[in-house]
């Protein structure tokens, strides 16, 4: 078995958000540096946080690539997962957001990379 497709030798990035007392339209985003698979890592973030990383825009991508740890390039889980080819975000609460914005449709051509699970990948 290719060790690339083995999620238990990945080191696992988990980007966690969690909303502030106020409201605030910035998430806020913690590295944490572990092996998991995606459903280890959602629960993880779940228990800890509030759920796997959300990125709405440049400025939240821009965040995310930011808490990663200097000199990381692996990959690592986000909350994205696809539930009969639709990709949609696992934090599930439908007031966090807008009309269309649950589902997530801005790719580019040929992604997203789908490695046979509940995955989605982004470098550091």
């Amino acid at each position: 078995q290719n060790l690339f497709f083995s999620p238990s030798f990945w080191t696992l990035l988990l980007f966690l958000w969690f909303s502030s007392l106020c409201w605030s339209d910035r998430h806020q985003y913690h590295f944490v540096n572990e092996v998991k698979t995606w459903t280890e890592a959602q629960l993880y973030c779940r228990e800890h946080y509030t759920d796997l990383a959300t990125v709405d825009g440049e400025e939240d991508e821009n965040a995310l690539v930011a808490a990663v740890t200097a000199g990381y390039s692996g990959l690592v889980w986000i909350g994205l997962y696809s539930s009969l080819g639709s990709w949609a975000w696992s934090f599930d609460n439908s007031r966090f957001y807008g009309p269309g914005e649950e589902n997530f449709r801005k790719w580019s051509d040929n992604q997203p990379i789908h490695l046979g699970g509940n995955l989605s990948k982004m470098a550091g």
